[in-house]
């Protein structure tokens, strides 16, 4: 289901019963305090000089309930981020160029990276994990020979991003989050919006 809200705020109940922890009228009132996970990446300005960055936009999971909640960060598939997913014109986004081809145009090789490990990011009660995208997004150039890795923008159009988190760690590997008790919400958003935020457990 997708939203489209002035400040692209989901609010969710859990169906366990997740409560407020103190939490006040206002969401933006002390989300410095505790707890906060940033996962922004600085761009590369080698890699990116061709491509310019747009006005940021801040996803945000937020944890306004009385218990812990679990967001996944890398997965087998990703290097970081899997909690996010951002999407244009239909095409799932890779948000960085880690373990990637090279930059097209560079005359060095690049490093071999190992497949990623999967790893979760718990959230306590007030703690947040956040990521400041800037609009640049890295795709395979397979035209070329050898392959490589072209960046690009998605300057002012809009575009959907999905925000997911779990409830519970998955029975038997406590580095992955529990499918069944994962929760994901959808937006609308663009470039230099306010930020495209899902609090768990306020009412």
């Amino acid at each position: 289901m997708r939203m489209w809200m002035g400040r692209w705020m989901a609010v969710l109940v859990l169906a366990s019963g997740l409560g407020l922890a103190g939490c006040s009228s206002d969401p933006e009132e002390g989300s410095d305090d505790v707890g906060v996970e940033d996962s922004s990446e600085q761009p590369d300005a080698d890699r990116d000089a061709d491509v310019q960055p747009g006005e940021p936009v801040r996803f945000v999971i937020r944890n306004a309930g009385e218990s812990t909640i679990y967001v996944q960060d890398n997965s087998y598939a990703d290097y970081g981020l899997a909690w996010l997913e951002v999407r244009f014109d239909g095409e799932e986004l890779a948000l960085s160029d880690t373990c990637m081809p090279c930059s097209c145009g560079d005359p060095e090789p690049c490093g071999v990276c190992d497949a990623p490990l999967p790893s979760v990011i718990a959230l306590a009660p007030g703690e947040e994990v956040r990521h400041t995208w800037e609009g640049i997004y890295y795709r395979v150039d397979f035209t070329q020979e050898p392959s490589c890795t072209q960046a690009s923008s998605v300057g002012e159009a809009s575009f959907s991003a999905e925000l997911c988190y779990a409830t519970a760690l998955d029975s038997e590997e406590d580095n992955l989050i529990s499918r069944e008790d994962m929760v994901c919400q959808s937006f609308e958003a663009a470039l230099g919006d306010e930020d495209v935020e899902l609090i768990v457990g306020m009412l």
